[in-house]
Parts: structure tokens; C-alpha cells; sequence
């Protein structure tokens, strides 16, 4: 009776994650059909930021990991508040971003968000980690629909990304690093 207990607590745990699985892709699906409306309003972006840290800071300290924050102050000379992006849209990419990390990064690995506007007054904002890096089989199509490196991840995770990051006028690369994997947004800013 004890094992056929399991099997059907198995069978079932096996039926919802599959479930949440279909959703995520559902959702994904349904987001990527529609055109993107961006909604920009004005944001405090250390605020903002420090928001999407903490969203993920309680998987990142069951998973040992390290999440922490690069805000690149100086360089935000005439403040830090913009009427320049969409913080709804705009959070769904820093997390996918974020879940991409927390997946691939094994215990006692880092993640860092950051921050910074560039000398052509652009806001860089970017998502590292430490963990294995991406393969470089991969590189090249990683944002193309389907094409993922995590088992039961969709694929759609870095679509969603770009075409929220293209939507704002802005442009998102997998920078080439030593170790682990660092995604660069550069996206419109204006101080206000």
C-alpha cells in the first residue's frame, strides 16, 4: 500500500509540475503574440532595483547563493529618478534574467545586478553570475524561440527579454566573459 502510495504522490507531483511548466510556456506564448505597449512612468531606479533584489533574494539564500547590487552612482550625475521605462515590462526581463542565474549557479556562487549610465547617456543595465557561462554551441541563437540550456526551461525566457528590451528602443548582448554569463541592457534614459 506504502508504494503504491508513492507512485501515485509521484505520478502526481509529476502531473503539477508538468502543469506549471505549460502555463509558463502558455503565458510566454501569449505575451510574445501581443504587442508589447510600454507603459513608461516615472521611476526611482535604486528603488526599483533594490525591489526586484528582494524578490529574489529568499530562492537565492535557499540555493547559497550570493545576490547583490552594483549601482554605478557617480555616473547618475543628475539623479536617479526617469520617466524613461516601463518598470512592469521592464522587471519581467530583469527577472527572467535573474531566474536564468539562480538556475545555473550552483551554491556559493554570486549574482549581481547593475547599473550605470554610459558617456553616450544611455542607462547600461546588466545581470551577471559566476555559474557555468553559456555553451558556446549556444551563443549564437540564444535569443531564437525554443532554444534553452536549463532542463524544462521553454526557451521563451530570453525571446520575452529582448522583445521587451527592442520595445523600449533599446538593445540587450550576452557580453563575453571569462566566467559565467553577463547580459548587457543598454535602454533610453532621461533624468527627470
Amino acid at each position: 500500500a506504502q508504494v503504491r502510495e508513492a507512485r501515485v504522490t509521484g505520478a502526481l507531483e509529476m502531473v503539477v509540475s508538468q502543469t506549471e511548466r505549460l502555463d509558463a510556456l502558455v503565458a510566454s506564448l501569449l505575451a510574445l503574440a501581443q504587442p508589447f505597449q510600454v507603459q513608461r512612468q516615472r521611476i526611482d531606479l535604486a528603488a526599483w532595483i533594490e525591489e526586484r533584489h528582494q524578490a529574489h533574494a529568499e530562492l537565492a539564500e535557499k540555493k547559497q547563493l550570493q545576490l547583490g547590487t552594483t549601482l554605478d552612482l557617480p555616473s547618475f550625475a543628475s539623479g536617479l529618478s526617469t520617466s524613461a521605462l516601463d518598470p512592469v515590462q521592464m522587471a519581467r526581463a530583469l527577472d527572467n534574467l535573474l531566474l536564468n542565474a539562480l538556475a545555473h549557479c550552483e551554491a556559493g556562487g554570486r549574482i549581481d545586478i547593475g547599473a550605470r549610465l554610459g558617456a553616450d547617456g544611455r542607462l547600461q543595465l546588466w545581470v551577471a553570475d559566476d555559474g557555468p557561462g553559456v555553451a558556446p554551441e549556444l551563443r549564437e541563437s540564444l535569443f531564437d524561440p525554443f532554444v534553452s540550456q536549463r532542463s524544462g526551461g521553454t526557451g521563451l525566457g530570453l525571446v520575452l527579454v529582448r522583445e521587451i528590451v527592442h520595445a523600449h528602443g533599446g538593445s540587450i548582448t550576452l557580453a563575453a566573459t571569462e566566467r559565467g554569463a553577463r547580459f548587457d541592457m543598454e535602454l533610453p534614459w532621461r533624468a527627470s
